[in-house]
């Protein structure tokens, strides 16, 4: 486990290696003249923020999350399994500023801990339960944004932004004969129009996104595959500013997918269209103008269905996530 572990970070520190030697050469280069008018997205403080030509950003993010899952089959309502899942997670983003307003950037996440319980239904009644554990790193999610619209005397800018993540990583499920991996087991590729309004004290994000989910595969006692399919989401946050070092942030985060086939142990299933919303709050500090910190607390309920292409057997799954997350921003 800790040889696999210290490989996992030594991938990491590969990918990141290319952005600290851009840093490193931007401070041992004579200052130049700026190239681009300072504005409200070079305080660490605004939602707009970036890392503008020559800095770099730094986020370690740790968190802590509980998944309970509850499956049921239709039409009896019968429950035929429920499990619970506790992560204890550190991420790792890193995004370096370009001249024009691009930025690059690269994050991953190391899975410190995944502990699983398995509890089995008979006839509606626990029956047995079996536990598992987890750890890895992920795979990483490179992106390249660019400021499109700087921010205007009204207080507007906008973003684009593309992200592609590789499936770099081998999925496997925590089960009792063997340990989990923080693999997705599929590519993806998405794109994001962030735009932003401020005022002195208050600031919005409005941020519509689409992508692409490749073919993935897992493996969990049976080999589980799923076909590429499109997914939308949309975040909305609401940050207000108590004073110049704090911030309050209510945010919603909704997320849709198509429906796709999958296929679990040889058999066809289709996957209908889901849909989820996470509602999260933010409580950020100012501790210095390098120095951001904040606390994030989300909850959310949602639902996924599978249904049978040949029989018509239903079964869905109710999940309740529980998350908090610690997260420290450095500009350099």
């Amino acid at each position: 486990m800790k040889n696999r572990q210290t490989c996992s970070l030594m991938i990491f520190l590969a990918l990141a290696f290319p952005l600290l030697l851009l840093q490193a050469q931007a401070a041992a280069a004579p200052p130049a003249k700026a190239e681009e008018p300072a504005d409200a997205s070079t305080d660490l403080i605004r939602l707009n923020y970036y890392p503008h030509s020559g800095k770099l950003a730094v986020s370690p993010l740790f968190s802590f999350s509980t998944t309970d899952t509850t499956t049921y089959t239709s039409p009896s309502g019968i429950t035929t399994e429920s499990d619970s899942t506790s992560y204890s997670q550190l991420n790792l983003n890193l995004q370096y500023g370009l001249p024009a307003g691009f930025r690059i950037g690269v994050s991953a996440t190391e899975l410190l801990h995944e502990g699983v319980t398995y509890t089995s239904f008979k006839n509606g009644s626990a029956n047995s339960s079996t536990s598992a554990t987890g750890s890895g790193l992920s795979d990483p999610t490179f992106q390249i944004a660019y400021r499109a619209l700087p921010e205007t005397s009204q207080g507007y800018s906008a973003d684009v932004s593309l992200s592609i993540m590789p499936d770099w990583v081998e999925n496997k499920s925590a089960e009792p004969n063997q340990d989990g991996t923080n693999g997705a087991g599929y590519g993806s590729v998405s794109l994001a129009v962030p735009i932003y309004w401020s005022s002195q004290w208050n600031e919005l994000e409005l941020s519509p996104g689409v992508g692409r989910n490749f073919k993935k595969t897992a493996t969990s006692g049976v080999l589980y595959t799923d076909a590429p399919y499109w997914f939308s989401s949309l975040l909305i946050q609401d940050r207000i500013h108590l004073g110049d070092q704090w911030f309050v942030q209510p945010s919603l985060g909704l997320h849709s997918d198509t429906s796709y086939e999958t296929t679990i142990g040889g058999k066809n299933y289709q996957k209908g269209n889901s849909f989820n919303a996470v509602p999260q709050l933010f409580v950020g500090y100012l501790a210095s103008a390098q120095t951001l910190l904040d606390v994030e607390l989300t909850y959310t309920s949602n639902s996924s269905t599978t249904l049978t292409d040949l029989t018509g057997y239903v079964s869905t799954a109710q999940n309740e996530l529980l998350a908090i997350y610690l997260q420290a921003k450095f500009q350099f």
